[in-house]
């Protein structure tokens, strides 16, 4: 009985985590569809927008960024996007980003 409680606890942990993984989270609600973007029930429409800018911090900013990215592509104007150390996301087109201190902000950050 004792492992299958564990086989379930940790099961039960696992599909949390991955719920709450901020690549995933924001694939689900953030979509792309008739020259709008929704975001849940939210429709935005771009031609109204113009332009936009993504900007993020902190260590989900990185996982979110990315996506946001994959889903709007070269709608996305420019932005910045700072985090953790060993958590940047690397190259995002247009994007500006780096690492900096967290959760204590440095110089890096402020920059």
């Amino acid at each position: 009985m004792d492992e299958r409680f564990r086989a379930d606890a940790l099961e039960i942990l696992r599909a949390g985590i991955a719920a709450a993984e901020p690549y995933a989270a924001v694939r689900r609600a953030l979509r792309l569809e008739d020259g709008a973007v929704r975001v849940g029930e939210e429709r935005i429409d771009l031609p109204y927008v113009g332009r936009v800018w993504l900007v993020g911090a902190g260590k989900a900013a990185a996982g979110m960024a990315r996506a946001v990215v994959d889903v709007l592509g070269a709608r996305v104007a420019g932005g910045a996007v700072t985090a953790p150390d060993g958590a940047a996301p690397g190259p995002l087109g247009r994007v500006e980003t780096w690492e900096a201190a967290h959760p204590v902000p440095d110089t890096r950050g402020l920059a």
